[in-house]
C-alpha cells in the first residue's frame, strides 16, 4: 500500500520532505497535558511559514552542496547530479494544517521556482 502511494505520487522523482504534524485536532485531556501538539500560544500561520522556510533552506543547501561537489573541472555543472525537485509529504491529525501549509508554500512559491508539490494524508 505505501509503495503504491509513493509510486502514485512519484516520490522517486523528488527530494521528499516528510512532515508529521500533531496539532491535536481539538483533543483535550492527555494530549493537552503532555503538550503533544503545536503550542497554542504560537500563531499557526507563523509556524507553517517557518516550516516551509526551513524546507526551502534545506533544499537550497542541497542544491549548493551538489553544485560544489559535482563540478567536473570545466566549470560546468553536471546536469545528471542536480537535486530532484522537492515534494512535501504531510501526515497530520488536523486537516486545517494542510491548507495552512499550502498557503505558506504559495508565499514561498517564487523561492521554490515552480518546483514544489504538496502531497498530504490525514
Amino acid at each position: 500500500m505505501a509503495i503504491n502511494f509513493m509510486r502514485q505520487h512519484q516520490f522517486y522523482n523528488h527530494t521528499v520532505f516528510g512532515l508529521h504534524i500533531r496539532a491535536g485536532n481539538g483533543e483535550v485531556g492527555d494530549f493537552t497535558k503532555k503538550k503533544r501538539g503545536i503550542d497554542p500560544s504560537m500563531n499557526v500561520t507563523v509556524w507553517c511559514d517557518r516550516v516551509i522556510q526551513r524546507i526551502y533552506e534545506l533544499h537550497a543547501h542541497e542544491k549548493l552542496l551538489m553544485t560544489m561537489k559535482n563540478k567536473d573541472g570545466d566549470g560546468d555543472d553536471n546536469d545528471e547530479t542536480n537535486p530532484l525537485p522537492p515534494l512535501l509529504f504531510v501526515a497530520t491529525d488536523t486537516e486545517s494544517m494542510i491548507e495552512e501549509l499550502k498557503n505558506a508554500t504559495k508565499r514561498y512559491h517564487d523561492n521554490f521556482q515552480n518546483e514544489t508539490t504538496t502531497t498530504t494524508t490525514t
